[in-house]
């Protein structure tokens, strides 16, 4: 049995592997309504968390199954000192992420009041009343005019539509978001933006009465989406017939009889891969679903990319893309001064796909996908439009942005998000959690991660046996689904055991002894071949290059 107070995770993740993340236990909503989205963007947001509603609302988009066949529509209502931005309603989806990723922080006072009065109009003259209406308000703060605010939220109410309230960080009013919120409906509250995901995708099933919900019974024997996954630490993965998916498998927080599962896009350019359990490049995997392989195609799309697409050599798939300034339209690539994006395929290098960002001197931005991301400049270089790089000629210090943990768990509040079966297993209190033997917390999210040569753990355990080596405590594992762990910290009496594998099976492994029998705190590190350890100040470093799953 052991105790955990910290764990710190942080890894590095190449663009070119961005995809829309997965998170969702349905599968679409099967009902024709209208949600238009009150967005709160006054200064006291931060550029990065409104860079994630921005990300979490065209993630929703596509959790809600918007497909352009149906009255089912989303718009969006954006507002600080003014109503600064509205996306009309819409079935679109393509159409609708867009339009967020170009969203602009208007920064402001938060005159909530203005967005709902506005969200409101928009229903009156652009929606149908036959449908039903849900308008959902997401504010970090309490409005400069609450009277105001509470009229407008009744007033829509009055009309029909049913409003949600999402607060988050500590400074919301929670009468506020009680006023604004329908009868009934239970306000949300939120630590931060990074929950935000979760948080509005839960309302689809209370919005979509009618949602397909992705849970099947265990081993059904007829072939369902889980048969055959092999479960362990309540995650599994199994193939999906198309080829550039995958289906990822969990046990119900109440239940070991159900599996809850979700269908994921692997990114362009790879296939799912079940032997390897990662989406693996399309040249490494041999899928008899292609459909060069089944159809008589010469190319086809999979994406929203303007220039993404697939040629058939020999029929197998084969990843490109178009010139900048072409996108690709009818089995061909065609003049399009619109589509100007980067990544896989032929890429014209002279061409800047990076921009300068005003009065920031130290970041610039780079749009891949249609997303935009607000990156640093390198610590003693500063962006420079002309040569579209971060260089030293302006002889502008830029300091190193700071540094923030994937994950931070320190059991002293609640961390919906942080790990995914909250409160399932783990006894906590006053910053400690208390473990049995059989229990565990899982980050889904790092699942299939490649951390490829850099990675930082921070944990602080208390062991259960301290003086006994034959008994071997885990503390922190990436082992699942079958697979071995090829990152481990685990504890053997007075010892803590630090191992990391590479892809071609060699291990290496350092052990550290500890001289208290209360809580030790560890730090295992790998930065660019060097594998080093810490328990308390006693350390070790080890060279090991190769590259890690």
């Amino acid at each position: 049995m052991k105790e955990f107070i910290l764990v710190l995770l942080m890894t590095l993740v190449p663009f070119n592997s961005f995809t829309v993340k997965s998170e969702l236990i349905f599968d679409s909503c099967n009902d024709e309504i209208e949600v238009i989205v009150v967005l709160d963007g006054s200064h006291s947001i931060s550029d990065d968390d409104f860079l994630n509603i921005k990300e979490s609302l065209a993630r929703f988009a596509l959790a809600l199954g918007i497909d352009g066949t149906s009255d089912l529509k989303l718009g969006v209502v954006v507002y600080g000192s003014n109503v600064s931005e509205v996306i009309p309603l819409s079935n679109d989806a393509v159409y609708l992420i867009q339009k967020i990723n170009n969203i602009t922080h208007p920064n402001g006072e938060t005159y909530t009041h203005l967005g709902i009065r506005n969200m409101a109009d928009m229903f009156l003259n652009d929606g149908n009343s036959e449908l039903p209406q849900f308008g959902i308000v997401i504010t970090d703060g309490a409005s400069n005019f609450t009277n105001e605010t509470a009229e407008e939220a009744q007033s829509a109410k009055d009309d029909g539509v049913i409003m949600f309230a999402i607060g988050v960080g500590d400074l919301t009013d929670q009468d506020e978001l009680i006023s604004i919120e329908s009868p009934d409906v239970q306000s949300i509250e939120l630590d931060n933006y990074d929950q935000l995901d979760q948080a509005i995708n839960s309302l689809i099933s209370t919005i979509c009465p009618n949602a397909t919900k992705n849970l099947v019974p265990i081993d059904t024997g007829d072939g369902g989406p889980c048969d055959g996954c092999l479960m362990w630490n309540g995650i599994g993965y199994n193939s999906h017939q198309d080829c550039d998916k995958y289906i990822q498998c969990e046990f119900t927080d109440d239940s070991f009889d159900y599996y809850l599962y979700s269908v994921i896009q692997c990114p362009f350019g790879t296939f799912w891969d079940q032997e390897t359990v990662t989406c693996n490049h399309i040249d490494q995997v041999s899928c008899a679903n292609d459909e060069c392989y089944v159809y008589d195609i010469s190319t086809y799309t999979v994406s929203d990319s303007c220039s993404e697409y697939y040629e058939c050599v020999d029929g197998e798939s084969k990843p490109r893309r178009c010139a900048p300034g072409s996108s690709f339209s009818s089995g061909s690539c065609v003049v399009d001064p619109d589509c100007r994006e980067t990544g896989v395929g032929d890429v014209n290098n002279d061409t800047c796909y990076t921009t300068r960002i005003e009065n920031e001197p130290c970041f610039y931005e780079l749009i891949v996908h249609d997303f935009t991301f607000k990156l640093p400049c390198p610590p003693g270089t500063s962006y420079d439009a002309a040569e579209c790089i971060c260089t030293t000629a302006n002889f502008t210090s830029c300091a190193a942005p700071e540094c923030l943990p994937a994950v931070d768990i320190d059991f002293n509040s609640t961390e919906q998000g942080e790990y995914d079966n909250y409160g399932a297993y783990v006894n906590y209190t006053d910053g400690t959690a208390y473990f049995d033997g059989d229990s565990d917390i899982k980050i889904l999210r790092l699942a299939n991660v490649d951390f490829r040569s850099k990675i930082r753990i921070e944990v602080s355990y208390k062991p259960e046996f301290p003086d006994d080596a034959s008994v071997t405590e885990a503390v922190v594992s990436n082992g699942d689904c079958g697979k071995l762990e090829v990152i481990s910290i685990a504890s053997n009496g007075d010892e803590t055991v630090f191992s990391i594998e590479n892809t071609v099976s060699q291990l290496s492994q350092i052990s550290l002894t500890s001289t208290t029998d209360d809580f030790r705190e560890v730090v295992y590190e790998l930065n660019a071949g060097t594998f080093s350890a810490q328990v308390g100040t006693n350390s070790n470093t080890k060279t090991f290059p190769g590259l890690y799953n």
